[in-house]
């Protein structure tokens, strides 16, 4: 939080400063109030992809859990699964058909106005134990992201001078699916982890 408040200040401070420099580079036809206007757009540019981008992704901490997964049999190979995002505390419901569940991120090792290693779920889905069954059954994925909400100024961002990319990949993992099972998913800068947090998940798992 305090990263994104310095974020929207520094867009502030940058953006006051780039309408001051054009207007001056206008009214006087400065040639150097012209370089401050264009180097003051880059900095509000790269501060403003940064607070979307620090809006849509949270910072990795190594070890962290960041998701918490229950599941309730309606049928068989159809589970309701109850997603707990740890870090805002907000709940998701989902339907997922088949055998295992499978949750996708994406991490970023990046040097940006502060920022450094981030995340951000992608999608969960289920899977099926058979791959004939994968081809054939009916799928079940949601997005865990504002990707296609929010804009898409990574791309961009990759190119800006002020950001340094160390490491970018994704990741998932993936488990059997159980009535009553519970799992925890947590995050390093490997990737994604999954582990048993009851005797159904743990059970599930056993004879996986």
């Amino acid at each position: 939080m305090q990263t994104l408040t310095f974020i929207v200040l520094l867009a502030a401070f940058s953006g006051l400063i780039f309408v001051m420099s054009l207007f001056r580079c206008i009214s006087k036809r400065s040639v150097g109030y012209f370089f401050i206007a264009g180097a003051s757009f880059s900095v509000l540019f790269a501060s403003v992809s940064a607070g979307v981008i620090a809006n849509d992704y949270s910072a990795l901490l190594d070890g962290d859990e960041i998701a918490q997964l229950s599941f309730s049999k309606l049928a068989p190979q159809q589970y309701q699964l109850t997603l707990l995002d740890v870090e805002s505390g907000i709940e998701h419901s989902f339907v997922l058909m088949g055998d295992q569940w499978q949750v996708d991120a994406r991490v970023i090792q990046v040097e940006v106005l502060g920022l450094n290693a981030l995340y951000r779920l992608e999608r969960i889905n289920g899977r099926y134990l058979t791959v004939k069954q994968e081809k054939t059954s009916p799928k079940s994925v949601y997005s865990l992201s504002n990707q296609g909400i929010m804009p898409d100024v990574w791309g961009l961002l990759k190119r800006c001078t002020l950001c340094l990319v160390r490491e970018e990949f994704g990741s998932a993992t993936y488990m059997p699916m159980q009535d009553g099972a519970r799992f925890s998913v947590s995050i390093s800068n490997h990737g994604l982890l999954s582990t048993p947090i009851n005797a159904q998940a743990r059970d599930a798992v056993a004879n996986w």
